[in-house]
């Protein structure tokens, strides 16, 4: 199952679960619903004929031929080409593609006797498709339009050429009750299984309402790590006096438990830990200050700094990342891609954003490489590829091991939520991208030939 972030609309059209969004389910329908149609024509074509009913095979024949292959374009334009795009305008779609429908169901029936013919009651399965998918001003286009086809049946049609027609009236009568049958099992179909996509949507409600639970749970344990970096802040304070005063003992003579190699070390080691609680600090604790002097002018001038500073180019922060990086694991392979974009990649987020993706995905990838090299005759040495990408609306930072992939059941659970495995529980990928969620991005795996692609979404700077 896959689930999107709820914050911006541009990459949660792209990334909601398919049952979020109404326009493309009801797509789905009317290409469903038209298959039916063509099925059901079909079937009373083969009766008229047993029954001896003279029909026009030829231009019926032509137009559902016309109406089977646009059904199977749009089918292959959406599944394949994922078109149309998930904008407010495919109302306009799922709204052209009824119409259509109307307009050759139409057809059909002036070949068949128009209004006289008992199946003419047709138009309800769609107008009833139209009334629960779309908004008011389509619906009543669409029921205007059948009416208006309707009554131009009344007047003008081709008759059917029945055997006997002191039988027509029986035959309509039975024609009639065939109608109905068939009519109810269309309807009944539709809102049963418009139910049940009911049901998944209400699940998908309740994963994102777990979702938002997380990010809760994830915000109050920022700020018990901002209280225990505060706590832990003044005993660290008070050991560097006390390291000092040895130190200032040492040089005035006086005795010293400790040689002054281990007191470095350790003075490095509190020095080391400080610089981590003020990271620390600074990445779960919101930066409020107040203005001293200036006024209003400070206030913005102070905002207008915070904008620039925030703004980092992702490719130039990366190079120096990854040749630190090389310089901390010499035993892996590391290739940074040069740049192909047409501008610099901008990103409104800070330094310590990037840090941790970049540590989270390098991590999965090394442990990758160390399961993959105790396979037996490796052919060569796992290499981690990383590049910089574009979307409409992100930059991506891609990420390619050579360890042999993931589990497909893993797949689509990692980064969404904890997975039982036997080499990690996926917590460091699941804390990445509840981040990214909440600034604005995303995180996609997938596995590639031979290994895993982690995508970090990154939203551009403005």
């Amino acid at each position: 199952m896959q689930y999107s972030r709820l914050s911006g609309p541009a990459t949660a059209q792209a990334f909601l679960p398919q049952w979020f969004n109404v326009r493309y389910h009801a797509l789905r329908w009317v290409l469903r619903l038209r298959w039916v149609l063509i099925l059901i024509v079909l079937a009373l074509m083969a009766l008229a004929h047993v029954l001896k009913i003279g029909l026009p095979i030829l231009p019926m024949g032509l137009v559902l031929l016309a109406w089977a292959l646009v059904n199977a374009g749009a089918v292959y334009a959406m599944v394949v080409k994922n078109l149309p795009s998930f904008e407010p305008s495919l109302n306009g779609w799922v709204a052209g593609h009824i119409a259509l429908d109307i307009v050759m169901l139409s057809v059909l029936l002036y070949f068949t006797g128009g209004a006289t013919n008992p199946f003419v009651s047709f138009y309800l399965p769609l107008l009833g498709l139209a009334a629960v998918f779309l908004p008011w001003q389509h619906g009543l286009f669409l029921g205007g339009l059948s009416v208006l086809a309707y009554s131009v049946l009344m007047l003008w049609y081709e008759d059917l050429t029945l055997p006997n027609l002191q039988h027509a009236l029986h035959l309509h009568v039975q024609g009639m009750w065939l109608n109905f049958v068939l009519s109810a099992v269309v309807l009944m179909g539709l809102v049963l299984r418009l139910s049940q996509a009911l049901r998944q949507r209400d699940e998908a409600l309740m994963w994102a309402q777990l979702r938002l639970a997380a990010d809760e749970r994830l915000a109050t344990l920022g700020n018990g790590f901002a209280a225990t970096a505060h706590q832990l802040g003044t005993p660290l304070s008070v050991l560097a006096m006390m390291f000092s005063d040895w130190n200032h003992a040492k040089a005035k003579g006086l005795a010293v438990v400790l040689e002054q190699e281990d007191l470095n070390t350790l003075q490095q080691e509190v020095h080391t830990m400080q610089q981590v609680l003020q990271a620390l600090r600074a990445r779960v604790q919101p930066q409020w200050e107040m203005p001293v002097a200036g006024g209003p002018n400070a206030v913005q001038k102070d905002a207008a700094q915070s904008n620039v500073q925030s703004k980092t180019n992702l490719y130039a922060w990366l190079q120096s990342a990854c040749a630190d990086w090389r310089n901390g694991c010499p035993t892996q392979t590391l290739q940074l891609k040069p740049l192909a974009l047409p501008e610099p990649p901008w990103v409104a987020l800070p330094c310590h954003v990037f840090s941790i993706a970049l540590k989270v995905v390098l991590d999965n990838a090394v442990q990758a490489h160390k399961r993959c090299m105790l396979a037996p005759k490796l052919s060569q040495v796992p290499v981690i590829v990383l590049s910089v990408q574009a979307t409409s609306t992100h930059w991506v930072l891609v990420v390619k091991d050579q360890g042999g992939g993931v589990d497909e059941l893993l797949l689509m659970r990692l980064g969404y939520e904890l997975v039982e495995s036997s080499t990690s529980h996926g917590m460091g990928l699941y804390l990445l991208n509840v981040l990214l969620l909440r600034l604005g991005g995303f995180l996609r795996i997938q596995n590639t030939e031979g290994g895993a692609q982690v995508e970090v979404h990154f939203p551009k700077a403005r």
